[in-house]
């Protein structure tokens, strides 16, 4: 069964791979789903290391072409905060931060609030207001999951190694149509984002504030 259902995935791809590539879309779009789109320019967007080639959306014809991302400060401070509040969690119930099986879920804002605490030198949380937009994307890396309520975040076991310098993650990541597609063969370790020019130029330095925990 699974051989056959791999044969029919196989030969539908081949189908939808020759509708757009002979411009076929109007006359056989009842066939064609988003899912196919979608693979479709994830299959076909080409990078190397100096260049990125965009491509035309085969349906809409609008040119799309990959997004390359690195970490930065705010999300680095959202990794940070969650980890400061499942810290004090596990400090809740004596138990080690290595040792937690099943990791707590907090709800963004709480994050937001918690970042602001942590950050705070001659202002008031309130008036600090740090709310780094791009946290999600912290997924991207493994860094953080979905919690099984909507706007909930945890961190995992493979962000407890990066943030003891155990492990690193891969310097820039390759994005396109909301989907990791690739990385880039340079790590980096936690402690190496304290040289990087994006924690660098920040006024509330991630790296700094971490050893408080």
């Amino acid at each position: 069964m699974e051989v056959n259902k791999d044969k029919e995935i196989e030969e539908r791809n081949r189908l939808i791979d020759y509708i757009f590539d002979n411009d076929l879309v109007e006359k056989y779009a009842h066939k064609i789903s988003l899912e196919d789109a979608i693979r479709y320019i994830q299959m076909n967007l080409k990078r190397d290391k100096k260049d990125i080639h965009p491509m035309n959306c085969p349906v809409c014809e609008r040119l799309i072409g990959i997004e390359t991302k690195s970490l930065n400060g705010g999300e680095l401070h959202f990794l940070l905060a969650l980890y400061a509040m499942q810290k004090k969690e596990a400090q809740k119930r004596n138990i080690k931060m290595f040792q937690i099986e099943q990791f707590d879920e907090f709800y963004f804002e709480d994050v937001y609030e918690t970042i602001n605490l942590i950050l705070k030198t001659d202002k008031k949380p309130r008036e600090l207001q740090i709310r780094p937009s791009s946290y999600s994307r912290l997924k991207f890396w493994g860094l953080i999951d979905r919690g099984e309520k909507k706007g909930y975040w945890k961190i995992n076991k493979f962000s407890l190694y990066f943030l003891a310098n155990q492990i690193a993650i891969p310097e820039k990541i390759f994005i396109s149509c909301g989907k990791k597609i690739g990385e880039s063969d340079t790590k980096l370790f936690f402690n190496q984002c304290e040289k990087e020019k994006w924690e660098d130029l920040q006024k509330y330095r991630t790296t700094d504030y971490f050893n408080k925990f």
